[in-house]
């Protein structure tokens, strides 16, 4: 069971589920925050300070009303046509942390804790989460006094040390955690000073060496800084690296940062305030290099896909979610927009699935991350109602001892480890993953596309970078057959200003020749389609438009549509009443396991349509006059399989 905790201004701790075991947990803030958690299926009986391979399934998900809330939220299971979708589940309470500004998880799955309060001292709660029942309860000797206004929480891998950072006294506090209780001691030296204005967010490296914050503004300018710490892996205590605190950018007069993510490797940190800012790490020092920034982007969060490829940044000034690709030199590519209805708030990714919120409308978005472009796709559902203003949301997801996938279907899960001495490093000591899956070794990060039904036993294990090793075996099954998809490939023709999609090997072959079929060329665009008949797919027919009325082609999105399409056009010529087999939108909204395809119409009398699976594409295409087409608020005119 997975459980998601959404923080609540002037509210109590409350509640959110999910059926592939996750649950929504609302909890009170300052501009509060959110979290969402996969609570551990199976966690260990105790927590032994040693190296543990953490084999549980986890998420966190964050977020802020402006009243108390009680719905709380669970995450649907990934076979499910509704994967993804939040559904309502009880919800923990406790006053004393009805304005919490944080949130982090144990790496055990054991604890969580949170920063409350908004005057001086600040408090940090803790509870302990029973490994059966999920319920929480306080732990002993708990809240511990912070600095003023606490914001971030974090937590270092190993799960040794936790950190909260005031806003008003401008300091980390750092605490040691007691592995049998959870209870938490100062430090030697905390609270440790940011040497910046107003510090928000805060992120640990996957080695637990180095711990960065935001700082909204240094001591002196309006500019935001990182300041950038070396963590003493012995005491918890932190100092200063040299270099610490770095500017977002030299010459700004306003450039302010409130969040930050680290790319799972630990290359690359963003970012986001009034810009989005781009460094690369230093492996050895932890030291940053400013290497690239990107604007407009206002104040909102940002994260980070688990393999790495993708970041998401939201944009509370222009009201929408700006996704990149991430290429090896940390450069960013955009891969599309989507509007969040509102001013955006929180942020969080669980495997391929990402969360943001609107804020004004209390409403938590879910959407699907395509594996190949990055673009987002609404789950069944979406957008969740969670009885909260959220502002900031966290994600994090856990490979389980068991777990079952379909064949065919998109697949990403980390490995988990806690204790010893990190950075870890993982592989597979006995067995074999799925045909199609990889683990990356470096991260943990199990993804790709299973190829074959099965039953998969293997032996997961890390290794410390004291060479202590942990293993644990695990099963995945992989359901029935998997569906066979092709890539649908588009064309361009420049003097025609024409489109054109296929599947057909022959057709491709001739476009990309250009000798029979001359001046088309790729577009580098595609999506893909099933070419035979499934259980929940629609025919798609092709006609042909003759040259008098724009010597082009129309797909037609089921029997009804296009049996329409040849009455009303008798000149149409029908070449295959069953090219593709998609499936079709319920009121504009795809199936989880699916991407939305829009479709636009060129508004002149050579009439042409141009498909895609990218919004950004579509919505340039209408700024050039063209006529979006389909159902629902998003203009759906039909589904395509992963």
């Amino acid at each position: 069971m997975a459980t998601l905790l959404v923080s609540l201004l002037g509210g109590v701790p409350s509640a959110l589920a999910d059926p592939l075991g996750l649950d929504l947990i609302p909890i009170g803030a300052d501009p509060a925050f959110g979290w969402m958690m996969l609570l551990p299926n199976d966690p260990p009986a105790t927590i032994d300070p040693a190296l543990i391979l953490f084999y549980a399934q986890r998420v966190t998900y964050h977020a802020t009303p402006p009243a108390p809330a009680t719905a709380m939220g669970n995450l649907a299971p990934k076979a499910a046509a509704n994967y993804g979708a939040l559904t309502p589940i009880a919800s923990p309470s406790n006053p004393a942390c009805a304005h919490s500004n944080g949130v982090a998880f144990h790496p055990s799955g054991r604890y969580v804790y949170l920063s409350g309060g908004i005057g001086s001292p600040g408090a940090l709660c803790g509870y302990s989460i029973d490994p059966v029942t999920q319920a929480f309860a306080p732990i002993a000797g708990m809240p511990v006094a912070t600095g003023a206004l606490p914001k971030a929480v974090a937590i270092d891998p190993s799960g040794r040390y936790v950190y909260v950072v005031s806003a008003v006294q401008n300091n980390v506090s750092a605490y040691q955690v007691d592995p049998a209780t959870g209870t938490l001691a100062p430090i030697a030296g905390s609270p440790f000073t940011t040497n910046g204005g107003t510090p928000q967010g805060m992120v640990i490296d996957r080695g637990g060496r180095h711990l960065y914050v935001a700082n909204f503004n240094s001591n002196t300018t309006s500019v935001g800084t990182v300041a950038a710490f070396a963590i003493d892996r012995a005491t918890g205590a932190l100092a200063h690296i040299a270099g610490s605190p770095f500017l977002v950018f030299d010459g700004d007069v306003v450039d302010g940062i409130s969040a930050l993510a680290l790319t799972p490797d630990g290359r690359f940190l963003f970012t986001l305030g009034y810009s989005l800012t781009t460094f690369s790490v230093d492996a050895a020092t932890g030291a940053l290099k400013r290497i690239a920034k990107r604007g407009p982007v206002y104040l909102g969060s940002v994260a980070v896909d688990p393999t790495g490829r993708f970041l998401y940044a939201s944009d509370s000034f222009l009201n929408a979610v700006d996704g990149f690709a991430i290429a090896a030199d940390g450069s960013l590519t955009p891969t599309g927009t989507r509007p969040t209805g509102g001013g955006p708030g929180g942020m969080a990714i669980l495997g391929d699935l990402l969360y943001f919120s609107s804020t004004p409308t209390s409403l938590t978005h879910g959407f699907r991350i395509n594996p190949v472009s990055g673009a987002l796709a609404p789950v069944l559902g979406s957008p969740f109602a969670t009885g909260s203003r959220s502002f900031v949301l966290a994600g994090q997801g856990f490979l389980a001892t068991t777990m079952q996938i379909a064949a065919g279907d998109y697949f990403v899960a980390p490995l988990g480890a806690f204790g010893g001495q990190p950075p870890y490093t993982f592989s597979i000591a006995k067995g074999a993953l799925p045909p199609g899956l990889a683990l990356n070794a470096t991260t943990g990060v199990i993804a790709g596309t299973a190829a074959t039904g099965g039953v998969f036993t293997f032996t997961a294990q890390v290794t410390d970078s004291a060479n202590a090793t942990a293993s644990h075996a695990k099963t995945i099954f992989v359901g029935g057959t998997p569906h066979v998809t092709v890539p649908v490939v588009e064309f361009y023709h420049a003097s025609l200003d024409h489109y054109f999609n296929t599947w057909v090997p022959d057709e491709i072959a001739k476009l990309d020749a250009g000798t029979v079929i001359k001046g088309w060329t790729r577009t580098g665009k595609s999506f893909r389609t099933f070419t035979t008949v499934q259980g929940s797919t629609s025919p798609v027919c092709r006609y042909y438009i003759p040259p008098a009325l724009g010597d082009s082609h129309y797909f037609g999105r089921g029997t009804v549509e296009c049996d329409d399409t040849g009455r009303k056009n008798p000149s149409f010529v029908l070449e295959e009443p069953n090219f593709m087999h998609m499936i079709l939108p319920n009121a504009g909204v795809c199936p989880g396991s699916t991407f939305p395809v829009y479709r636009v119409f060129s508004n002149r009398p050579d009439a042409n349509h141009r498909y895609t699976i990218e919004r950004q594409v579509r919505d340039a295409m209408v700024a050039k006059g063209w006529l979006a087409e389909g159902d629902g608020p998003d203009l759906v005119v039909m589904c395509a399989p992963t």
